[in-house]
């Protein structure tokens, strides 16, 4: 079987013509880059969502053409698709406040690199989408801020890591967002929360992320007693290695 074969197959299923599918993703080269940006206008009560190709086209490498999903977020959440076949495309939607965040590929079909951006606050709303691989570049995005960007989030992203109501995926993907931030407040609260698993309703899983996240801060006498009790007395063998 070969490429051409797997080709007239979808185009019999399909019954459209997939020469610059094929094309773009068997037969040439790279994967697509994408800037996202996006504005709203309260007069007009729309949002602009903007896309562009930031990756350079010569050679095997082509300008791709894409079907990109956008999820918006108001007071309900409403997924819109713009298509991309040149440098830019954009997309301009009627809503009734200002969007809480936009996630770009909330359902995780693209191979592409996306740049999406968004405010802080943006990004920790976007948490609370209903599709897990959109609650993903939330994570993603959050990790990424730097300076004085972390703080309308901090206690946020703090509070996400301390709930045990909150999915596990997140509260692990919390604790390496504190980790990497480091400051005097996230160290105090991996901390705490390590302190809370040490019982027997404990989750192994997050005494090891946790252990992971402290081993990479700038060492202080509450963070190497904490290690050193994982190490000398955690009942689970990757804890304690986690501690070491």
């Amino acid at each position: 079987v070969e490429t051409s074969d797997l080709q007239r197959a979808m185009e019999d299923e399909s019954g459209m013509y997939l020469d610059w599918f094929f094309d773009q993703w068997a037969y040439l080269a790279g994967n697509p880059k994408l800037s996202v940006s996006h504005s709203y206008d309260a007069e007009k009560g729309t949002v602009r969502v903007q896309l562009r190709q930031t990756h350079k086209a010569s050679g095997l490498i082509p300008r791709f053409q894409l079907p990109v999903e956008v999820e918006i977020a108001t007071d309900e959440s409403r997924i819109e698709r713009i298509w991309l076949d040149g440098d830019e495309a954009a997309v301009q939607v009627s809503v009734n406040s200002a969007p809480r965040y936009v996630a770009v590929d909330p359902r995780g079909g693209l191979l592409a690199r996306i740049d999406n951006k968004q405010s802080a606050a943006q990004w920790a709303a976007q948490l609370t989408s209903t599709h897990p691989y959109a609650q993903e570049l939330a994570l993603r995005g959050l990790r990424k801020l730097e300076g004085t960007s972390r703080d309308g989030v901090r206690e946020a992203v703090q509070a996400l890591l301390a709930s045990p109501d909150a999915p596990m995926a997140h509260r692990l993907g919390a604790v390496e967002i504190l980790a990497q931030w480091r400051g005097p407040e996230d160290v105090a609260t991996l901390l705490s929360v390590l302190s809370s698993q040490r019982g027997a309703d404990g989750s192994a899983l997050l005494r090891a992320e946790l252990a992971r996240g402290l081993g990479s801060v700038l060492p202080s006498e509450a963070v190497i007693k904490a290690l050193e009790r994982l190490l000398n007395s955690d009942r689970v063998d990757k804890v304690r290695a986690r501690a070491l």
